[in-house]
């Protein structure tokens, strides 16, 4: 994310200013896009894995055998 920064506002000293958006533009916004997305899809994954691990683990009876002579 910090790379993607600095190459778009480096990226934007050396251009002409004008008043709508490049393709340059479009391809910094689609990475941010891309790479939050990427970081959401890690968070969502990882959160549902963990959950499942915690149901499994719960309703297993040979667990609860374990956790009572223990």
């Amino acid at each position: 994310m910090l790379t993607l920064s600095t190459i778009a506002l480096e990226s934007r000293t050396d251009l002409p200013k004008v008043h709508y958006a490049t393709a340059l533009d479009w391809f910094i916004i689609c990475s941010f896009a891309y790479c939050i997305a990427t970081l959401l899809e890690f968070a969502g994954v990882h959160y549902f894995t963990k959950v499942r691990e915690k149901r499994e683990r719960r309703d297993s009876p040979t667990e609860r055998i374990e956790d009572r002579w223990a």
